[in-house]
């Protein structure tokens, strides 16, 4: 017989960074379109009303903002997309190709 043991943790690693992949190339994406395309400004909506807004009680939500806040925060990025500054700083990063590239590759 041919068995042979697959470590669980290894293909967890794999399941994840594919998520992260697919979601660095998804805001990628956003950042690169239209400033008044309905994800741009989506993104802008929940910045804004995580900074100004008051949640409400009990444990937040997850939501794709804290998400790929985490995503950035495991490729070791100094963005924390916490005010619009941050934001625009990010799309200047997702005008460059090349290092968007390398943030992609982690």
């Amino acid at each position: 017989s041919l068995a042979f043991h697959v470590d669980p943790i290894e293909i967890y690693k794999v399941v994840i960074y594919k998520d992260i992949y697919v979601r660095t190339y998804m805001l990628w994406h956003i950042l690169r379109g239209q400033e008044d395309s309905p994800t741009y400004t989506s993104m802008l909506f929940a910045i804004n009303s995580d900074i100004c807004m008051e949640g409400r009680r009990g444990r937040p939500c997850l939501n794709l903002l804290d998400v790929i806040r985490k995503d950035l925060t495991y490729r070791n990025l100094d963005i924390k997309l916490m005010n619009l500054t941050d934001f625009e700083n990010l799309t200047f990063l997702a005008l460059d190709k090349e290092e968007w590239k390398k943030l992609e590759d982690g």
